[in-house]
Formats: structure tokens, sequence, C-alpha cells
């Protein structure tokens, strides 16, 4: 191209992009109102403010465009004329293409958005409820802290496993259980400590929640200050039960929970029926004495139980159901979890002496994993293929 039309297309585009930056600087109001029709929910004064504070952000922006064009519009320029090596130039280009957006991304992410790590660390002290309950050395238990909001607060679970806890992705029918029984249960709690002067008093005025009970709360702290109260009712991560109780549908399942004894039965939805047809229920008087079942070990995707019984059982664990994830083998075979009491899984097990183990592989992952595998390796072959043939390249040439 000649020069005379480089020149000629550089004052074209400063002239319409510059032009254009320092008008909106100067007028802003070109822009529009800066207002919605949700700020008229606002007083007056507060809308009046948010509106100037609009239109001042975009005054500052487009007179910070319209310098960015200018600067670079001259260096351009100056390159072209020859007054300014063309390497500069693109040092210059590069320092201002890292500077803009470096200042930009400032307003979303700066030092105010950090905090220290003994800042950090601060917000998850121990409380002195926490000490005690953490003297219990056995890890197989839940905590309900009546002391915070006990759905929408993750700090308890920093140091215990937690009827509550917060997470944006909760299961429906977990919250199906806090909305009907679990708040209820927690109301109860409230009413029977009422009045109670002291610790000793209020844990002999403990009630039985058979909810609370079923996931396992051995712990319930009621002010992070004082010794937590102990539930003697908790029925552990494990039991055998009796008998099965069916249930028509969702709505029936979460109903039963209220009149079926939870110890020694499990609500069953229908659709699992197939599963466990001959299952012989009731209860046998050697039950008590020969049947027994423990969590041996514990981690987030694994759990292994072992148990024993002279006959077959149908074993109630307290973990969520989650078929999406879960799976289950009993010593090394592979068998179908059911759910029971509208959230818990349970297992059909053989008589004897055996383990269990779940594990949580989602499908997704599974999938994921063999997907990432593959194309991994298509890329390595492609890789050495395209050295080999660099490589017969060069010999051929020689």
């Amino acid at each position: 191209y000649e020069k005379k039309t480089v020149k000629r297309g550089i004052l074209i585009s400063l002239l319409i992009t510059a032009g254009f930056s320092l008008l909106v600087a100067l007028m802003p109001s070109i822009a529009g109102s800066f207002s919605s029709p949700s700020d008229s929910q606002l007083p007056e004064q507060l809308r009046l403010a948010l509106v100037h504070d609009r239109a001042s952000l975009l005054k500052a922006d487009a007179f910070r465009s319209f310098v960015l064009i200018i600067l670079t519009a001259g260096a351009l320029w100056l390159a072209i004329t020859k007054k300014l090596h063309v390497k500069y130039f693109y040092v210059f280009l590069a320092l201002l293409v890292i500077v803009d957006p470096w200042s930009i991304d400032r307003r979303y992410l700066n030092d105010s958005h950090f905090v220290s790590k003994v800042d950090f660390t601060n917000q998850y002290a121990k409380r002195p409820v926490d000490e005690i309950i953490l003297q219990d050395k056995d890890p197989n238990y839940r905590v309900l802290d009546l002391s915070v909001n006990t759905f929408n607060d993750s700090h308890v679970s920093y140091h215990h496993k937690t009827i509550g806890g917060y997470s944006p992705v909760k299961l429906q029918r977990y919250q199906d259980m806090i909305d009907y029984h679990i708040m209820p249960e927690m109301r109860r709690i409230w009413e029977d400590i009422k009045g109670a002067s002291t610790i000793s008093e209020a844990q002999a005025r403990l009630g039985d929640y058979k909810i609370l009970n079923m996931l396992n709360t051995r712990y319930i702290i009621f002010n992070g200050s004082n010794p937590p109260l102990s539930n003697s009712k908790a029925m552990g991560n494990a039991w055998f039960v009796d008998s099965l109780v069916w249930a028509a549908n969702a709505d029936e399942e979460i109903a039963l929970l209220d009149s079926v004894d939870l110890r020694h039965s499990a609500v069953v939805d229908e659709r699992f029926k197939d599963l466990l047809s001959g299952f012989v229920s009731g209860k046998f008087p050697e039950d008590s004495l020969s049947s027994t079942i423990q969590l041996t070990s514990y981690s987030p995707n694994q759990l292994i139980y072992k148990y024993k019984t002279k006959r077959e059982r149908i074993a109630v664990f307290s973990e969520i159901y989650y078929p999406a994830g879960w799976s289950a083998k009993i010593d090394g075979q592979p068998v179908e979890i059911f759910r029971v009491n509208y959230i818990l899984r349970a297992l059909r097990v053989p008589a004897g002496e055996h383990e269990i183990e779940f594990n949580y592989m989602p499908e997704s992952i599974e999938k994921g994993a063999t997907y990432s595998a593959i194309a991994s390796g298509i890329l390595i072959i492609l890789l050495v293929l395209g050295i080999l043939l660099e490589i017969k390249r060069l010999y051929l040439k020689k």
C-alpha cells in the first residue's frame, strides 16, 4: 500500500474512534438515562446517586479509550513515517495490550478480594464446644448445630460431619426432609430444653427425635461456648431392620416416617418390590445376639463395612441414597442399592460374615477419564508421527 493511503486510513479511523470516545466523555448522556425500571423502588437520593455513578463510570472509560486510541495511532504514525523503529512500535503496542486489560481486571480482582492466611484460618477457629466434641475419637457420628443458621452455615462442617451445612446444589429429597421432619424436630428440641438452667437439666429433657436419630446425630450444639448435649438415641452409621413397610409413592414414603419404628423397620417405595421379593421379614430370637454391622473404613468416596448375621437381612446405612454416583459390592461382587426412609440407602445382604464396600464413581467421571485417555493417546501418536515424518524429510533432503 502507498504511504499516502495508509496515512489517510489512519486519520479517518482516528477521527471516527477517538472522536466518538471524546464525544461520549464530554456528553455521557447520549448513552441514555442511566436508570432502569427497578430503580424506581429505591429512595430518590440513592437513585440519583446511582445515576451519577453510572454516568461517571462511562465518562471515565470513554476518556480512557480516547487516550489509548491517540497513543496507538500516534505510535503507528511514527512507525509508518520511519520516525520510530518497528520493533519499538511492537514493544509499545505489547505494553498497551498488557496494561489496558490488567487495569480493567484490577477492578474485579484486587487486593481487597484476598485475605491473609491468618484471617482465613481464624474464621475456622475451634469454639469451646468444638474442642469438647473432638475429644470423641470415634469419627462416625454427626453434629447438629442450633447456635448458627443450621442449613446456611458451612463453618461447622470444617470440624465435624454435620446435619446442616451449606450447598447450592442440595438434593431435593434432603430439602424435603429438612422441611417436613428435621426443622420440626429442631423446634421440638428448643421447646424441650426451654427453661433448663443447667446443661444436665437440658440433657435430661431431651426427647426422642426419630429423623435426627436415623441420621446418627450424636451431639447437639445450642451454644458455642457451652458443652454440647449428647443424644444417646442416635442409631449409628448402619443397622439391621426386621421388617419393611411399603409406600405407594414419595408422599406416602415421607409421611410414614412419623408412624414407623425406624430402629426395627424401614419404609420402602414399592418400585423396589422386585428387588426384595422373597425376603422373609420378622424378628428372630437369635438376631440381637448374632447380627452385627460396623463401619471399618471411611473416606468421602469409599465406605467399608463388615457384618455378621445368621440369616439374610436388610442393612440400612445412615448415608444418602444417590444412585447416580454410588455403587456397592459384597465381597467384591456388585449388588444393587435401594432406597429406604425416603433418603437413606440400604442393601439386601446374605447370611454369614462379609465385607460391604461402597464406592463413589459417577458415570460422567468414568467416561470423561476414558475419553481424556483416548484423546491424549491420539495426540501422542500424532506427535510421534510428526517427528518421524520430519526426520524422514530431513534425511531425504540430505
